[in-house]
């Protein structure tokens, strides 16, 4: 699952998303929660609405891997999918 940390809906809509996927999956597998758009966040930290720790938080009450990733500058991109295959 990924949310946008410049965009505090996304974040919030990450409750639901879960419950729906928990719901619709076998509840074996490996959910990763990912907040992107962290290079936006980085050049400009009055654009970032959902901090480090409240998705830290949020993963680990939830027994989510979580990363903060960046597709545009690649950062943890290939950790993501590194671990993935790796919790297979």
């Amino acid at each position: 699952m990924v949310y946008d940390v410049t965009n505090r809906n996304s974040f919030l809509n990450i409750k639901r998303w879960l419950k729906e996927l928990l719901e619709n999956t076998d509840l074996k597998c490996v959910v990763f929660l990912c907040g992107n758009k962290v290079d936006i966040a980085d050049k400009d930290k009055s654009l970032r609405e959902v901090s480090l720790e409240e998705g830290t938080d949020f993963a680990i009450e939830n027994n989510l891997i979580f990363y903060e990733t960046s597709a545009s500058t690649n950062k943890n991109i290939n950790a993501v999918f590194q671990e993935m295959i790796e919790s297979k």
